[in-house]
């Protein structure tokens, strides 16, 4: 119960960062600095939860791969593979 506790209240932080999440998968390998104001308190929160890193100390980048695990552990069907399904997917499942 605890657990899915939790995934519920990532994917809510997910669906509410949806933009910010789309922006940088059209955008990967922006610097931080280069980000525009509406998105960088979204990035922040993304960075906490291990979804989005900085490579190098500098440059923005997405971790498909936990997107993709969390998907999968929420018991969802046919799990979508490339990038820009999987961000759509939480567009689709935001309520």
């Amino acid at each position: 119960m605890r657990n899915s506790f939790g995934e519920n209240k990532i994917f809510s932080v997910i669906r509410d960062c949806h933009s910010s999440l789309k922006w940088l998968s059209q955008e990967e390998g922006i610097s931080e600095k280069e980000a525009p104001e509406e998105h960088k308190e979204n990035l922040k929160q993304l960075e906490k939860l291990g979804i989005v890193y900085k490579r190098n100390g500098r440059s923005l980048g997405i971790r498909w791969q936990r997107l993709r695990r969390l998907v999968e552990r929420s018991g969802s069907q046919g799990v979508p593979y490339e990038p820009a399904d999987l961000v759509e997917y939480f567009a689709v499942t935001a309520g």
